[in-house]
């Protein structure tokens, strides 16, 4: 028996007890005994040596010996009973070298000939974008003849790059595409670059701390459906904008659906130009209004109090002083407000649902604080 390719732990290990005659002492314990138990030993080690020291998937070897079983998982189990029966005739310098508990994954990393066999296999998308490509059809004509977006085509690039077929990369690199983005000024020049904007690009984006990029749902809170009447709004008065659409395939929310991005230097043009229009009192959802303080020039979005950013709620603040604002003995804000209050509150009410949202800056929590402690003692 002999192993050329030790790629894993346990093929090293095999080839390693192979030198050191662990193999050749259980071959000789295995020949002391009768009932064919030599036997099973060699093809046992043959199914092992096979596996571990080819290309060969659990699959394929399951085949080859077939008049046996049939099972890859039982090709599984007697490769890891074989290598433990090694183990235990192996020298005590070799079991040092290899823990018993690593050689229990015979999983093989899979090469790009097997990537590419069982990607042919499965067939599917990325088997119709190889055979596009073996037609030699540019891949701009592909994306341009609507077979494939140039996300997908991102996708599947890795996977057929892992099987070996080289795709060539179509999109900019992410980072000087952001850089792009943040030096954009010019309308036309923004909106060129928005065009360039799919799923993949955007879910990159959206956990990133500077936003590049604005959800037109951050800025206004309105059901999800009316938000092609923004678009609306926004391509009267030329104001580019990128439209992802999404597909959800099952669940409660199965169908298609649009997310709609600005550009960050746009955000504060949107807000004030849908705050003018009239038709959006009626389809938001609910408005944040400021009920004590200081007057500000800009109200905090329902996106920004939902998820406090630079904000606190005010309940959490109320229940670490012990003041109850819900339940029995509870008291209400409102009551709490009155003119003398050093800091801007804010209250997003929502129209239909009986909740509303609190919250403060971060920056002035402090001082709410000690108004509130003043309050207390008064």
């Amino acid at each position: 028996m002999s192993i050329e390719h030790g790629g894993t732990i346990p093929g090293e290990f095999l080839r390693t007890a192979i030198s050191d005659g662990a193999v050749s002492r259980l071959r000789e314990k295995a020949r002391e005994k009768t009932g064919g138990q030599l036997a099973r030993l060699t093809r046992n080690l043959n199914i092992t040596a096979t596996y571990l020291g080819s290309p060969a998937s659990l699959d394929e070897v399951a085949q080859i010996y077939e008049a046996d079983f049939s099972s890859r998982e039982r090709c599984r189990q007697i490769i890891v009973k074989t290598l433990e029966r090694i183990y235990t005739e192996s020298s005590p310098h070799v079991q040092n070298q290899f823990p018993k508990e690593e050689l229990n994954s015979v999983r093989k990393p899979l090469n790009s000939d097997t990537r590419f066999h069982k990607m042919i296999q499965r067939g599917g998308r990325a088997k119709e974008l190889y055979e596009l490509l073996q037609q030699r059809v540019p891949v701009e004509e592909i994306i341009e003849n609507g077979d494939f977006n140039i996300a997908k085509i991102g996708y599947y690039r890795i996977q057929l790059n892992l099987a070996g077929v080289e795709v060539p990369r179509i999109r900019k690199n992410q980072r000087q595409f952001i850089a792009e983005l943040k030096k954009a000024t010019d309308k036309d020049e923004i909106r060129e670059l928005l065009a360039e904007v799919d799923e993949s690009v955007y879910s990159s984006l959206r956990h990133r701390k500077d936003d590049v990029l604005i959800p037109l749902s951050r800025i206004v809170h309105v059901a999800s459906r009316e938000f092609h009447y923004l678009a609306d709004i926004l391509r009267e008065e030329d104001i580019p904008f990128a439209e992802i659409k999404h597909v959800v395939k099952s669940g409660p929310q199965k169908g298609e659906s649009s997310y709609f991005l600005i550009h960050f230097q746009h955000k504060d043009l949107v807000s004030e130009l849908l705050k003018e229009n009239m038709e959006m009192d009626h389809l938001q959802k609910g408005r944040v209004e400021q009920l004590a303080g200081p007057e500000c020039d800009q109200l905090p979005s329902f996106f920004e109090i939902q998820q406090k950013i630079n904000l606190v709620g005010l309940y959490e603040i109320l229940s670490s002083e012990g003041i109850r604002i819900t339940g029995a003995d509870s008291i209400r804000v409102v009551d709490l407000l009155e003119d003398d209050c050093p800091v801007a509150v804010f209250r997003y009410k929502h129209k239909k649902k009986n909740y509303s949202l609190w919250a403060i800056y971060e920056k002035d929590k402090e001082a709410f604080l000690e108004y509130i402690r003043n309050k207390k003692k008064t």
